[in-house]
């Protein structure tokens, strides 16, 4: 959103109001949760340590 504002603020500072816009919105939302379907297996190798600690987190 801060990008949003620092265009509006350049728009208005260089008088080039008349140049239309528009927004495309949020297109995806990032989660940090990685789904594992058992809990008894170990995590499987080819993924970071830090997997293994959001999958124990999320437990």
């Amino acid at each position: 959103m801060q990008e949003i504002e620092n265009a509006k603020s350049i728009k208005e500072t260089l008088g080039i109001e008349r140049i239309s816009t528009f927004s495309l919105g949020q297109f995806f939302t990032i989660s940090n949760v990685l789904v594992y379907y058992q809990k008894n297996k170990k995590t499987p190798k080819g993924y970071p340590r830090k997997w293994q600690t959001i999958i124990k987190e999320q437990r």
